[in-house]
């Protein structure tokens, strides 16, 4: 099995660093390997904190009205340089264009021939939001970005939902579905209203 390990800002970089060093596995004749760091670098767009290029129309937070980065671009390049020189391969939870265009600058950073880093195979998740400017650095850097063209939704222990993503979020059929829909908070709603129960 192919596991990866969380990178968390608020601890320590060097103890974390050296942890993630002690656990590292790639050997593909191990059972269980660690080979794969996960780094949050924003949050979500309907709770305001994912890290946008231009502001929110309406921000949550006053203080943050481009939602915010989960790591400084220095501690993001450091924690980026470190884990790749140590040979993992890295997966950016990324939701604003302003979080990819981090990643994707963090990935250009790394002090290697662009041709290894690029072998390492580093992805980005998610991508609800890109630049236009940075479409092609993906393929320039060698970077995987992810994304979903098909949603299932689970109830019960079954899919009781499946479709394009556009077609699942414009004109939801189950009433699970349109239930969970309803009880995402929204930007334009009234704040501190209670969310609607599924």
């Amino acid at each position: 099995a192919v596991n990866g390990l969380y990178v968390y800002p608020h601890l320590d970089l060097d103890e974390q660093l050296a942890e993630f060093e002690r656990r590292f596995s790639d050997d593909p004749d191990r059972l269980l390997r660690f080979n794969t760091a996960k780094i949050y670098v924003d949050g979500i767009l309907d709770l305001g904190t994912a890290a946008l290029i231009d502001p929110y129309d309406t921000p949550i937070d006053e203080d943050y009205p481009s939602g915010f980065h989960y790591f400084t671009p220095d501690l993001l390049q450091a924690y980026v340089s470190g884990l790749h020189a140590i040979g993992y391969r890295i997966s950016f939870h990324v939701i604003g264009d302003a979080a990819v265009r981090a990643a994707l600058d963090s990935i250009e950073g790394i002090d290697d021939d662009p041709a290894t880093v690029a072998e390492r195979r580093h992805r980005t998740t998610h991508n609800f939001l890109v630049h236009p400017d940075d479409i092609g650095r993906f393929a320039d850097l060698g970077v995987i970005a992810e994304t979903c063209d098909e949603v299932c939704v689970m109830y019960a222990g079954r899919i009781v939902e499946r479709a394009s993503a556009k077609e699942v979020f414009a004109n939801p059929r189950h009433a699970y579905t349109q239930g969970l829909l309803n009880s995402i908070p929204r930007l334009d709603g009234i704040p501190k209203s209670e969310l609607n129960i599924i």
